[in-house]
């Protein structure tokens, strides 16, 4: 049980070598993070990330797939903390994914070049770096390891002769073998694995060799029960270059020198292609030259009649290859014609259309007109969107508006930029019929560029992988279950820790909490997992005696969760082993309804509340006799609030006059000293208020005059502007960056917290999703 309790993170583990460690380490019961980029099914290739978690759970592993990018070390850095943190540490590093391109020096292309270096050397520097803060501290296991599937060092010409951008690249890898076991001696253990044969894997099968040479392979299970072997070594083996076969032998690794090689073979008996020359070789101490590196037996003429530009995803021995033109999978479409369905938008409030010809802005003959708010419209005048000023732009109607909803987090990466986007979300309905109600889990995929402009032109430098053809072509999918929910619900929020725990408040006056991880799993697997039954609220509360609408998970200790509501308390829910404990006592400090809660972003104990009595209040859980701080905030009612995420002391609340405000907490009393702004651009009252996840001074709000305004207060009118146009200075403020129209009765605005610059919006349409082009 080499594995038992162990946090394994491998790249490109969703096929191949990458997924056979992960299954082997799955059979002990460890965590393993299928770190790769397939998300959606490919017609040639097996496997996605969450076809891998599902058979490593099922195998008896715990499982967390993730669409990480090497390339993006934020976001690598993001993922593997993320990793740390649900887990409790990362204790295995696997480098396994790679580029390869096996041309000349004249054929490679300088963009494929720096693409192979970027994935095979740098990538693994990438990961390598931002999961030693976590091995460093790893406890569990025989020694913190990093295995990076990459060849013995070889400085025989022949070895680079036919592509050298290749095996320099890969060479990388082994580079970083060799320099961080040293650096790292008796600290963290580095190795490196290379397969004695070919491996059955899909390059071999779809670029390299057809099924001729898959029969002469052997299965990806050897060199998994070869890594098994390493990884069971204390911390004084390290620095060492492995063959697979040779491992399995070596009894004084634990090996048996009397295994069954032939059991490994796809055609047992078969002739074995070898990934070297016939020479033998044996494991080695770093800094040994014994072992050719890459795969010069192939016949070149088969590699490039079978490659598209010379290069795929999937070293020989590696999982990561795919074409990077991912195929859509079409519409969802229900034939009842019930439940969600996605569709391009067709409003957006920012062009006047109603003197051009044909259907649309993009009609030809005429000059669309910038549609400001206060210019209203005359009969027979309509409005459609400019797709210009959209990087993504897509509706989705539901058969009942949702009054709340929430982003679920998933693992398919942070700071995602590349094009197609997935996102998971959840909404509570409100039906006419109360027993329509229903919380909906849903996955929209297949979220394409600026789906409904031109498409624009690559630039010559511009390498196909970086302007598919996919980022605007593909339709949109929505996939998405039902949970039958008592009431209609008022405010639904995801726990940022554990995203598919939900809470939601039903206008029946009760707060329940579901476990929705089956159901949302279910959209990842085609085709879509059977769901035995409905699942029951983890825990449901009673105690408020009146509805409410206000709910907020904190952000800082897992679990804990407060709900306000009409009759002006606040509950405290902690969480406990078996459930969920709920204070019955309340917090009170309001004349009125608790609107709306947010927990500080760094504080465990602190919180704010807003009131329909005008307030906003600061409280301490750890003290029952009122809020710590309290002011007027607004001239009525106070709908919404959201603390900075990122600046702990700024707070924004938004309210029934119609204005938002910004809050310096530092500050908060001094009531005529100005440390406030205050926006009064919307005519009608603030229905929904966040601060942009990543960006400082960002925020999005939302009103019932059916606008969404996108703000940066860093942002000020400079002399000139404020001399020649005072007067639209005065209705359009500089920090006011971006309109959004076209959804009416918004009701709720949530920025993405890992793609950045997206948003998703709730009102009576339906849903709108998008990115403007100046976020």
């Amino acid at each position: 049980m080499v594995f038992s309790g162990r946090t394994l993170f491998i790249t490109g583990a969703s096929r191949g070598i990458g997924l056979a460690i992960a299954l082997r380490a799955a059979k002990d019961g460890a965590n393993v993070v299928v770190a790769a980029k397939t998300v959606n099914p490919h017609p040639k290739l097996d496997g996605t990330i969450y076809t891998a978690a599902s058979a490593i759970e099922e195998a008896g592993g715990r499982a967390m797939p993730m669409q990480v990018d090497i390339r993006d070390a934020e976001a690598v850095k993001e993922a593997m903390d993320h990793a740390a943190k649900v887990f409790g540490g990362v204790d295995v590093l696997v480098n396994n994914a790679s580029a390869i391109s096996l041309t000349g020096t004249l054929e490679t292309p300088v963009k494929t070049y720096d693409l192979m270096h970027a994935i095979n050397a740098r990538g693994t520097f990438v990961t390598t770096q931002a999961a030693l803060p976590h091995l460093l501290k790893s406890t569990t296991g025989p020694a913190p390891h990093v295995l990076n599937i990459s060849p013995p060092l070889n400085l025989d010409p022949k070895w680079f002769a036919d592509h050298t951008a290749y095996t320099a690249a890969k060479y990388g890898m082994s580079l970083a073998v060799l320099g961080m076991a040293a650096e790292f001696s008796g600290k963290v253990a580095f190795n490196a694995l290379w397969p004695r044969t070919t491996i059955a894997t899909a390059a071999i099968k779809n670029v390299i060799g057809g099924d001729e040479l898959m029969n002469r392979s052997r299965k990806p299970d050897i060199v998994a029960d070869a890594a098994a072997i390493i990884l069971a070594q204390p911390i004084e083996y390290s620095g060492n270059f492995a063959i697979d076969d040779d491992i399995l032998r070596d009894a004084t690794l634990g090996g048996d020198p009397s295994i069954d090689l032939d059991s490994y073979s796809v055609v047992r008996g078969a002739d074995l292609q070898p990934d070297f020359s016939s020479k033998r070789a044996t494991a080695r101490r770093a800094g040994l030259v014994l072992v050719p590196a890459a795969a010069h037996y192939i016949d070149e003429s088969v590699v490039q009649s079978r490659t598209t530009d010379g290069l795929q995803f999937e070293d020989l021995a590696e999982d990561e290859f795919e074409e990077e033109l991912v195929v859509g999978i079409g519409v969802d479409s229900d034939d009842d014609g019930q439940g969600p369905s996605l569709d391009l938008a067709q409003v957006g409030g920012m062009i006047d259309i109603s003197n051009m010809s044909g259907q649309g802005a993009s009609s030809s003959g005429s000059t669309p007109q910038v549609w400001r708010p206060e210019d209203g419209l005359a009969e027979g005048e309509q409005l459609d969107y400019d797709p210009s000023v959209y990087n993504l732009f897509h509706t989705m109607d539901m058969e009942w508006p949702a009054l709340s909803f929430d982003i679920v987090r998933d693992s398919l990466g942070y700071r995602r930029s590349r094009f197609p986007h997935t996102v998971y979300a959840v909404a509570g309905t409100q039906a006419e019929d109360a027993s329509a109600n229903a919380l909906v889990v849903m996955k929209l995929s297949s979220l394409a560029r600026n789906g409904h402009g031109e498409k624009p032109e690559a630039s010559d430098d511009e390498s196909d992988d970086e302007s598919d053809d996919d980022e605007f072509d593909m339709e949109p999918v929505v996939e998405y279950r039902s949970i039958p929910f008592s009431g209609c619900a008022n405010r639904v929020r995801s726990m940022p820790q554990t995203p598919t725990t939900i809470a939601a408040w039903s206008d029946l006056g009760t707060v329940a909490i579901y476990d929705l991880q089956h159901y949302l799993s279910a959209l990842d697997v085609p085709p879509p997992l059977p769901l035995a039954r409905e699942p029951e609220p983890m825990h449901v509360f009673t105690g408020h005696t009146m509805e409410g609408f206000a709910l907020d998970w904190s952000p800082v200790t897992q679990g804990r969760l407060l709900s306000g509501d009409c009759a002006r308390n606040i509950h405290l829910w902690e969480p406990r082993e078996s459930g969920w404990a709920v204070d019955i006592a309340p917090y009170v400090g309001h004349t009125d309804s608790v609107e709306d809660l947010q927990w500080s972003p760094n504080q465990a104990s602190v919180f704010a509340s807003a009131s329909v009595d005008g307030s906003v209040a600061i409280w301490d859980v750890r003290k029952k006799g009122g809020p710590a701080l309290s002011r007027p905030a607004h001239s009525s009612d106070v709908n919404v609030i959201s603390w900075n995420p990122l600046v702990e002391f700024l707070l924004v609340s938004g309210g029934d006059d119609g204005t938002f405000a910004i809050w310096d907490l530092r500050f908060f009393q001094d009531a005529d000293e100005g440390y406030e702004q205050r926006f009064s651009y919307h005519s009608a009252p603030i229905t929904s208020v966040d601060w942009h996840p990543t960006e400082a001074s960002s925020l999005a709000v939302s009103s019932d005059d059916n606008q969404i305004t996108l703000w940066d207060l860093g942002v000020e009118a400079d002399d000139e502007e404020l001399r020649n146009d005072a007067e639209f200075v005065a209705d359009y403020p500089p920090q006011l960056l971006f309109v959004h129209q076209g959804l009416t009765e918004v009701k709720e605005i949530h920025w993405h917290p890992q793609i950045p610059g997206m948003l998703m919006a709730t009102g009576a349409e339906g849903f709108n999703v998008f990115k403007p082009i100046n976020f």
